[in-house]
């Protein structure tokens, strides 16, 4: 799948192997295919080494080659990222910003909701975080 994936982002002009790979790192194939379907071009310029010209040649590039190819894609990112990876992200990121584990556990716990990306539940989580903390 990876593989597909790959060989399709390099026949985007422009587009070598090098961004090839860091597009991949940035996504699962299943991801890549659904921006590309939804003509997510923000999403997709948050790869490295993608910019929002370079994002919007491979949705035009691509969109028609996607569907022939068959690859598998993951219906629920065409909506909303699942709130089970969302939520994952959410602490990975707390914890990467310096918070213990079981501190960005409680806050995103507290913070979740249906519906929220992983961007929106980390700034609730921040802002629950940042209000327990001045108790």
């Amino acid at each position: 799948e990876e593989m597909k994936m790959f060989e399709l982002l390099t026949s985007v002009s422009k587009i070598g192997p090098k961004v090839g790979l860091s597009i991949l790192s940035f996504a699962s194939p299943g991801q890549l295919g659904a921006y590309i379907l939804s003509e997510d071009v923000a999403k997709l310029s948050k790869a490295p080494g993608v910019g929002k010209k370079t994002a919007e040649r491979i949705v035009l590039e691509l969109k028609d080659k996607v569907d022939k190819n068959n690859v598998e894609f993951e219906p629920t990112l065409l909506s909303n990222e699942p709130i089970a990876v969302s939520k994952d992200e959410a602490v990975d990121a707390l914890v990467a910003l310096g918070y213990s584990s079981a501190e960005a556990k409680e806050a995103v716990d507290k913070c979740k909701k249906d519906g929220l990306n992983t961007e929106d539940i980390i700034k609730k989580s921040l802002t629950y975080i940042m209000s327990k903390s001045l108790r």
